[in-house]
């Protein structure tokens, strides 16, 4: 099996050297020289639903990241600890200022502001414990930008696991969402698990007004309904994923949004004018080979002409 593993390690050492010798035509030293620069940039991320933490791997790679974190149950907010760059706060977010009921459930990824809907969750064959209302707690909630304008905060990225009110908070936030905000990760659901709760349409809506693009979606899970039976092969219902947004190059740039500060607009603006006509020699490579298909996919090469 050995000269196996040769062969295909001398293949995808002579697939990469064509592909950087295609690429160098459409990426110049001064395009990646902006990617490096941005990665050092001091990014904030507000952590709404804090427990669990953030995606390592996904926002790891921005090197001065300094988090924001906002979790109203206590069972998990005990586990987060403060330190130089993680600053968290046992307080929940919402469109409004006021106090609310916080619904704690027995299975604690459950636990929202509003009432699950059981007749959906029988009806999906999921076990109606897991959504128990163990007690309800009033909480003060307030708003995005009335805690950043509080506390002098200016995020640039927001991730949201709220069990469906995400619209809410989103709305909460919108002078940050127009201001600073370039990126959006929100979990989104497609079937209504809570008593009018927003569902993906109504988020992927609303972030598409303020001029936000869906670039991914993550961590799909789904479930057999007792509809479909539980057989292999069945079909299963698509419940929730984690939605990745990001603003488009060519609106950021027109904003010229002073708190994001020019330097991230300079590196916007050299993205923004990559040689789009030159991609289609990359495409055409890329589709000569079935295996580079797929690295072609992995790099998302997300570009949005002018």
């Amino acid at each position: 099996m050995g000269w196996i593993h040769r062969r295909w390690d001398n293949l995808r050492t002579l697939w990469k050297d064509r592909y950087k010798r295609d690429m160098s035509d459409s990426v110049s030293d001064q395009n990646l020289g902006s990617l490096h620069s941005l990665a050092d940039y001091p990014f904030t991320l507000i952590d709404v639903g804090a427990g669990g933490g953030i995606n390592r791997r996904r926002w790891g790679r921005f090197r001065n990241l300094t988090v924001i974190g906002f979790e109203p149950d206590e069972r998990e907010f005990t586990k987060l600890k403060n330190t130089e760059r993680h600053r968290w706060f046992q307080v929940a977010l919402y469109g409004s200022e006021g106090v609310f009921d916080l619904n704690v459930t027995r299975y604690q990824t459950n636990t929202s502001l509003l009432e699950p809907n059981l007749e959906l969750i029988q009806k999906l064959n999921m076990p109606l414990s897991y959504f128990d209302i163990l007690r309800k707690v009033p909480l003060r909630c307030r708003s995005l930008d009335a805690l950043c304008r509080e506390y002098s905060l200016v995020p640039h990225v927001i991730k949201l696991d709220t069990q469906g009110t995400e619209v809410d908070i989103l709305k909460g936030g919108e002078k940050c969402l127009r201001r600073s905000i370039f990126a959006v990760e929100a979990e989104v659901e497609f079937l209504p698990f809570y008593k009018n709760q927003a569902l993906f349409t109504d988020v992927h809506n609303y972030l598409s007004g303020l001029g936000f693009q869906l670039m991914d979606y993550l961590n799909p899970v789904r479930i057999r309904g007792r509809d479909y039976g539980c057989g292999r092969g069945t079909p299963s219902h698509l419940l929730s994923a984690d939605a990745l947004y990001f603003k488009s190059p060519s609106y950021r740039v027109r904003q010229m949004v002073p708190d994001l500060g020019p330097q991230v607009a300079h590196h916007l603006r050299h993205l923004q004018c990559l040689p789009i006509h030159k991609w289609r020699k990359v495409r055409d490579f890329l589709t000569r080979f079935k295996i580079l298909r797929s690295l072609g996919k992995r790099l998302k090469w997300y570009l949005i002409p002018v």
